[in-house]
């Protein structure tokens, strides 16, 4: 390195350093990078410190008539501008300061001052802003570039300068010059860590340090001739680098014992030669003696995980990688075997292999009946036969196998079952209310499972079969009174028969009239069936008729069909039980409706309510709340308590007539009539609509 002081010439010519002094300790190092026309570029460090480097680019310019001279100073009244932004330098030219933007951020900018006529100095100038301190940079210097040699001389590379030489730390890269047209006299050489200058490898040879790995490392070579022409050629490129795994190294070969697994390098970046070392492990733990690229499977290996640990190595430094795993065992289950297809004798099953590890190489099948083998049954599709037709579970159990072994695991069970009844079946009304003695039942068949192909029926009256009752429709008689009836329900598929019992029906016995206290009246079997019962007045004289049931709790409806109009003191209603019929004829110890003009009385005492006068081929419902003693009647479908247009009540809710404490029982009583014949249906339970009972109440008047 020249070291300039002050003021002196620096040849503004590629690959010349230098050193500007001015005082003890006060210094700028710096080299001269490139020369291109009339730029020219340098690099800067203040007081021998790099990094950081400054890149100052200087410029040729003739436009001045006359050489100046500088008498550069640093004395504390220079005259200077104010500090510039981040990335700008300033320069000096006529006294002037001029920022000049440039490249490279604070290490940026030119300007040059010169004459027309070299060898003179070229003056110059620039202001750096640096994290170390704020100061001047001088510099003078003799401009060699090709602007003052023969423009028709060429001076062109033949051949590229070549870098050789060991890739490792500390070994020496040699930089050939190349081969050029042009006769050069002299080559400079320029060492460069990827793209940037290597301070002070100026030589043609270069040792490789530390820095250097990781990165690429190549030379540019400016070759000079005798008019000074200066032309600039890069070598190729020498990677320093460690290996880098690209691709991950793989283990081929057959799984069985004695065969052997064979380890690749994979794949490899990084600086040549590279070399390769192997260690085998078994779970993890290094297999000693176990260094080459191959290993033969030994009995120690079965159920193990196989693997391979490769190194690459260069002069740079050195990588591993692993390989994939292989595992020596016998087939391992991942997902068990899946049997499907319809649980039906004659129908076929079949089996899946399920999922395996560790390489299957074949497959066998055994059918279980539960945990009995069937015997010949091992294909993968099965026959269901009637022995498995009794609720037996069948599976199959399947068994994988490799070199090195085999293994099994047993499929789910499909279970083999005659019908199963899910929900059991219920007997409903068809034409009637439920219970109703002449109505017709059905029994509905429930839910099953697995298949019913066929159904019987059997109904049973307390647990035995009614004769004949063999389809899902039943009319109740009235051998069914207080008799409890279920529906027997048998389905069958082609693996048997299940028998299922419908929900109970007990059929009502419901409340008669007592023959005993009836009087004037007949007691006839009305046309509807028991316990439908016509009372019939007979004779010109007061009479009537009650019930054998009474009830002191409760809220009952019942619903009673007027046959013919009777006079005014006769009546329906509930007798109490210290009453008499002729009581009731009078309103005494009862709460009736009174027929004709529907006046409703309670213990002898009109309430001042009625339902409109009454009449043949209508009809009077009656509900009674025993606990609440409070009763209500209406005419057909009219309002409670009221005649037609008048607001009515609600039985159980609002409004009733109330009466004494005590038991009752239904009644019916007649006046003297005019000569003919009168009567009145009453109904206990079994013909009226569900919809016609008031919530809350019970149908009928059981016994």
């Amino acid at each position: 390195m020249a070291v300039v002081q002050l003021g002196q010439p620096v040849v503004f010519r590629p690959g010349t350093a230098f050193e500007e002094r001015w005082g003890p300790g006060q210094y700028l190092s710096g080299m001269v990078t490139s020369v291109v026309g009339n730029d020219a570029s340098l690099i800067v460090w203040p007081a021998g410190e790099y990094p950081p480097y400054y890149e100052l680019r200087v410029k040729r310019d003739d436009s001045l008539s006359s050489p100046r001279t500088w008498t550069p100073s640093i004395s504390e009244d220079t005259e200077m501008p104010e500090a510039p932004s981040d990335g700008q330098i300033y320069g000096r030219r006529n006294q002037a300061w001029t920022p000049v933007s440039g490249a490279g951020g604070i290490g940026g900018g030119y300007i040059v001052v010169s004459d027309t006529q070299p060898p003179q100095p070229l003056l110059g100038m620039a202001w750096l802003d640096t994290t170390i301190n704020n100061f001047f940079i001088f510099f003078q210097g003799r401009w060699v570039e090709p602007a003052h040699v023969n423009p028709t001389e060429s001076m062109v590379v033949i051949e590229t300068p070549f870098v050789s030489g060991t890739v490792a730390v500390d070994s020496t890269l040699v930089c050939t010059s190349g081969s050029w047209s042009g006769n050069p006299i002299g080559y400079t050489y320029q060492w460069f860590r990827d793209t940037t200058p290597i301070i002070n490898a100026v030589q043609s040879l270069y040792t490789l340090t530390l820095t250097d790995v990781g990165h690429d490392i190549h030379c540019k070579v400016t070759a000079r001739s005798v008019t000074e022409l200066y032309v600039t050629a890069a070598s190729n490129i020498i990677s320093v680098r460690v290996p880098q795994n690209t691709v991950t190294p793989h283990l081929g070969g057959v799984v069985q014992m004695g065969a052997p697994l064979i380890c690749s390098d994979g794949e490899w970046t990084g600086s040549g030669p590279i070399g390769f070392t192997y260690q085998w492990k078994r779970a993890g733990v290094i297999i000693a003696g176990e260094t080459s690229n191959t290993h033969l499977i030994i009995t120690e290996d079965v159920g193990m995980d196989m693997t391979c640990l490769v190194q690459a190595l260069n002069l740079v430094g050195s990588a591993s990688a692993v390989s994939n795993t292989v595992t020596v065992a016998v087939p391992r289950n991942l997902e068990t075997p899946v049997v499907s297809g319809e649980a039906s004798v004659g129908q076929v099953l079949n089996t899946t292999n399920g999922l395996w590890a560790n390489i299957p190489t074949g497959y066998t099948y055994q059918w279980m009946r539960g945990a009995t083998v069937i015997a010949g049954a091992t294909a993968a599709s099965y026959v269901l036969v009637t022995a498995d037709g009794s609720n037996n579970l069948i599976s199959c159990v399947v068994t994988a196998s490799n070199p090195i072994g085999s293994s099994s695991a047993t499929s789910n069970s499909i279970l083999v079952s005659p019908p199963v009844n899910a929900s059991i079946p219920h007997i409903l009304p068809l034409d009637s209310a439920l219970g109703d003695i002449g109505g017709t039942h059905i029994c509905t068949q429930g839910t099953w499972n697995y298949s019913p192909t066929s159904f019987a029926y059997q109904w049973l009256r307390d647990g035995a079969g009614i004769a004949g009752a063999t389809n899902n429709r039943y009319v109740l008689t009235g051998a069914d009174i207080g008799k409890t009836l279920n529906c027997m329900v048998t389905a069958a598929n082609a693996n048997g028969s299940t028998v299922a019992f419908s929900d109970s029906l007990f059929v009502v016995a419901y409340a008669k009239f007592d023959p005993s206290t009836a009087s004037n009246v007949a007691l006839l079997a009305s046309s509807s069936g028991i316990p439908d019962i016509r009372v019939q007045h007979t004779a010109l004289v007061n009479g009537g008729a009650k019930t054998l049931t009474l009830k002191s709790t409760g809220k009952w409806f019942i619903k009673c069909a007027i046959t013919s109009i009777w006079y005014a003191d006769g009546g329906v209603g509930f007798l109490l039980s210290t009453g008499t019929l002729a009581n009731m004829v009078s309103g005494l110890n009862c709460v009736k409706v009174r027929q004709q003009i529907g006046e409703i009385w309670a213990n002898g005492v009109y309430t001042g309510k009625r339902i409109g006068g009454l009449a043949g081929n209508h009809s009077v419902s009656m509900a009674i709340d025993l606990d609440a003693k409070l009763a209500w009647f209406r005419f057909d479908n009219g309002n409670w308590n009221a005649p037609a247009g008048l607001p009515g009540e609600t039985p159980g809710v609002n409004g009733g007539v109330s009466f004494p404490a005590g038991s009752y029982t239904p009644a019916v009583c007649y006046s003297v009539g005019n000569g003919s014949i009168q009567d009145i249906t009453f109904n206990f339970g079994q013909t009226m609509a569900d919809s016609e009972i008031p919530a809350g109440f019970q149908r009928g008047w059981p016994a």
